[in-house]
């Protein structure tokens, strides 16, 4: 399907779209590939990716604790 030139790109978009990454910054991270030949633009994305995740599931943690804390308070959990 893919030659062997193409093949790395496609396995960047294929990781970047699990990722949902749009597609602005999926043809930002080709368009750096391509240019340089360097993979740092995509570990940085990633890098940057995990981060966010990191940090929206400590806030919904901290927020289902709240939740919790407040319905045991008001005798609605268990």
């Amino acid at each position: 399907m893919y030659d062997e030139t193409e093949l790395p790109a496609a396995q960047v978009i294929a990781l970047l779209r699990r990722g949902a990454y749009p597609f602005g910054v999926i043809a930002a991270v080709l368009g750096e590939l391509w240019t340089t030949g360097s993979a740092q633009r995509v570990r940085a994305e990633l890098a940057r990716r995990e981060q966010e995740l990191h940090t929206r599931s400590l806030r919904r943690l901290r927020g289902s604790a709240a939740l919790h804390d407040y319905l045991r308070g008001r005798g609605d959990a268990c």
